[in-house]
């Protein structure tokens, strides 16, 4: 069915059906395996028109944006603000503006006012998910007016202060920044460290310091290996992987993942466990050593209360670290990943930032570089506990990949392993965060 106007016929049709509340799991076939095959015009048209639908599966409409190539994304965002605009509790249109504002914050720029005009007749909260949008722009006056202006709300104020933020322009966050610390803004949604520290960034009084590369790769498995320890079983629909699974790899670096080291954890007197070695020009942030040794201990993950650590020898070779008494609870015997090939992409900039609050949830987040991807909303940056510096972000790596053994290694529910670094020491810090 390549016709367009059929295409629109039969969306047209399935938005009646989801009003009349008569959808069912017949329909999900369709949804999930058809409609990715649609060409990108209908594909563009499905969004925009379920974009303020009330069910509950409406929201599946929302992946289809990752779908679309670069130039339909203003198209929605343009819908989508006149969405909001009339629906601003709809949590599809939310979503739909949060996925935009990670993948191409400069569709929603031209509708910032309007977007923040919005966003002043809803509670504090609400702007957390959207505020992304102001990621990179320059169309910043409104905001210095808004929060310049003493008449106005403390709440309304506040929220211009964090939409700088989001900015991630250094200058500019020293605006929101200074009127916070003078108090002329006390209602933001959580603390100035605990902002900055979810944004990626550090301050210290005089400085304001990044906790992370700009550079970023992404972790390209094989797809057989990624399922070697993932059961199978029959589904009634299968929706394609998401694009940062299979970005392009002729170029890419292929690195040794997995397998153990001749190193010990100081907790279980097992072999550590190697993940990935890099080299400081895929980082920017190692300066100290040639190389970086990144290992953990898969079967002592929750076993230190603050993260478990490694020093780095003049060759990078990690040594773990004690630190801190180890809680007593049952050692997972993990006989460590099962070694492979990983491929290390530069990330197109379309990927660059996945956010939790931006619904980045479907894609590959396992990542070199970047502003982290924070499975919960609290930022988990760990401190080096040789100079008590907060350490900057390296990388993190989603769990589900095969262990040696043929099993499946998990952190909890749903988890991601982040690695972080400090340079004056040369020191490794992992810790897991769960759903």
């Amino acid at each position: 069915m390549d016709d367009s106007k059929n295409w629109h016929e039969l969306i047209d049709s399935l938005f009646n059906w989801y009003h009349g509340g008569r959808i069912g799991k017949d329909s999900r076939p369709f949804f999930d395996n058809e409609l990715y095959d649609a060409p990108h015009e209908a594909q563009a048209y499905a969004i925009k028109r379920f974009l303020r639908a009330t069910h509950s599966y409406a929201r599946s409409f929302n992946y289809l944006i990752d779908f679309l190539p670069d130039e339909y994304l203003p198209e929605i965002a343009e819908a989508a603000i006149v969405a909001i605009e009339v629906e601003p509790s709809n949590d599809r249109i939310v979503e739909a503006i949060a996925r935009i504002s990670d993948q191409q914050p400069t569709a929603l720029h031209p509708y910032l006012g309007r977007l923040f005009e919005v966003m002043t007749h809803q509670d504090k909260h609400f702007g957390y998910d959207v505020q992304g949008s102001w990621r990179g722009a320059s169309n910043i006056d409104g905001l210095k007016a808004i929060i310049s202006d003493k008449q106005l709300p403390n709440e309304i104020r506040a929220k211009a202060c964090e939409c700088l933020l989001e900015t991630r322009n250094p200058e500019v966050m020293l605006i929101a920044i200074k009127e916070i610390e003078a108090a002329y803004v006390v209602d933001t949604w959580l603390g100035l460290d605990d902002m900055l520290k979810q944004l990626g960034f550090e301050w210290n009084g005089e400085h304001l310091r990044q906790l992370y590369s700009d550079m970023v790769y992404h972790l390209i498995f094989q797809k057989e290996y990624r399922l070697t320890s993932v059961p199978e079983y029959p589904r009634p629909f299968t929706r394609p992987e998401h694009p940062t699974y299979h970005l392009d790899t002729s170029h890419a670096k292929q690195l040794a993942f997995g397998g153990v080291t001749e190193e010990t954890c100081w907790i279980c007197q097992g072999a550590l466990h190697h993940v990935i070695t890099i080299t400081p020009e895929l980082t920017g942030l190692v300066h100290s050593r040639q190389q970086v040794e990144l290992v953990t201990c898969l079967s002592c993950l929750y076993m230190a209360a603050s993260g478990l650590f490694y020093r780095h020898d003049e060759s990078g070779k990690a040594i773990a670290m004690p630190h801190g008494e180890p809680i007593a609870i049952e050692e997972l015997n993990s006989p460590g990943f099962m070694p492979t090939k990983v491929a290390l992409v530069q990330t197109p900039s379309r990927w660059q930032w996945q956010d939790n609050k931006h619904h980045s949830d479907n894609a590959n987040l396992s990542r070199l570089g970047g502003n982290p991807y924070w499975l919960q909303y609290n930022a988990e940056y760990l401190d080096c506990p040789e100079c008590g510096k907060r350490m900057d972000f390296l990388m993190q790596l989603m769990d589900g990949l095969p262990e040696a053994n043929g099993t499946q290694q998990a952190w909890g529910d749903t988890g991601i392993g982040y690695f972080f670094w400090c340079d004056k020491c040369a020191i490794s810090g992992f810790v897991s965060v769960t759903t």
